[in-house]
């Protein structure tokens, strides 16, 4: 907080509001084979980088932290955000369902945007032309009022 500016707005994909319980156990911790397995069935890891050793030691490790972020977050009820907030989800999405993903409209006082697509999880492999649009159309407003 301090002198650093607020976010503009937030956007979120395939994740569970912050203020609801996680129903799944942790895997970050799981042994490296299963961790693997784990990845597999998630189908959001191309086959290739599980055939390239080095690739796959790289991925494991940025994947882990990933995971335990996720997976070790304490949610401590604060102010909704006075920002916008828009997430998007697949409408098949075994792991976030769409009233998870809703949830979110808590974490804001101003408006809130939900947008489900064609898919689970990773619906952005098949919907990426789609996504794209969303987030052009989205970033609009926006155009010309930042500055980096």
């Amino acid at each position: 907080r301090g002198n650093v500016p607020a976010p503009i707005h937030l956007f979120v994909s395939g994740r569970i509001a912050p203020q609801l319980p996680s129903k799944q156990a942790p895997t970050y911790h799981l042994p490296k084979s299963e961790f693997i397995e784990k990845l597999r069935r998630m189908e959001g890891t191309p086959e290739e980088i599980f055939q390239q050793e080095e690739l796959l030691e790289l991925l494991l490790t940025f994947l882990r932290a990933d995971f335990k972020l996720c997976e070790t977050y304490r949610y401590l009820h604060e102010k909704p955000f006075e920002f916008p907030i828009t997430a998007f989800g697949g409408r098949t999405d075994d792991q976030v369902s769409y009233e998870e993903l809703s949830a979110w409209r808590g974490q804001t006082s101003v408006s809130f945007r939900e947008y489900l697509f064609t898919g689970g999880h990773f619906f952005i492999k098949q919907e990426q032309r789609a996504l794209l649009q969303t987030l052009a159309q989205e970033f609009s407003p926006y155009l010309g009022k930042c500055s980096l």
